[in-house]
């Protein structure tokens, strides 16, 4: 049976009320966070459930690793206002003269392509792309914001060699063109 944790500590850090000191979480277990006038996370509940299996990584809010032993808290549900809620999905990140190839998890949620003077690329990282879950896939926007990929495209592919609607990548070839991506951990769709 699920055990339910109240955390009003904060998700890191270790201390009192903490949701990373939650000590011997179980499989399933439940904890819901609640923020009251906090500066990053405003009047916020995050609602987690514990996967005694994860290992993804922790990556505040979505992902929260416990202070000792293993597996990882996982963000299900969150009830905030508009402005916390748009923080809380994620960032814009502009790429002027280069290509975007970071290697890393990242907290990217949009990613926009501000010079396309020469073709670019955009290649999602495998860790950003194993974020992502078949039940909790991870969504990325990719934009052509300077209004030039008509002449220089952008080419969109995944590190680890996953397909995007079944092709090895995608080119974004039409001024001001987006792509929204779903990715489970092997693949993407645009959607």
């Amino acid at each position: 049976m699920s055990k339910f944790y109240h955390c009003s500590g904060g998700l890191t850090g270790g201390g009192a009320g903490a949701l990373d000191a939650i000590a011997n979480p179980a499989d399933k277990d439940i904890a819901f966070v609640h923020f009251n006038d906090d500066a990053t996370y405003g009047n916020t509940i995050l609602i987690y459930t514990f996967d005694g299996d994860s290992a993804i990584g922790e990556s505040a809010p979505n992902i929260i690793a416990p202070d000792t032993g293993s597996g990882e808290w996982e963000l299900v549900s969150l009830y905030a206002d508009k402005v916390t809620l748009q923080s809380l999905i994620g960032h814009r990140t502009a790429v002027g003269a280069a290509d975007y190839n970071p290697s890393i998890l990242t907290s990217d949620y949009i990613i926009a392509m501000t010079d396309t003077a020469a073709a670019r690329a955009v290649t999602i990282s495998t860790e950003d792309e194993d974020s992502g879950s078949s039940t909790k896939p991870r969504i990325m926007i990719i934009k052509d914001e300077s209004g030039g990929a008509g002449a220089h495209n952008i080419t969109v592919t995944l590190e680890s060699g996953g397909d995007i609607d079944g092709e090895a990548s995608y080119i974004i070839d039409q001024n001001y063109q987006c792509i929204s991506l779903y990715m489970d951990g092997t693949d993407a769709w645009i959607y």
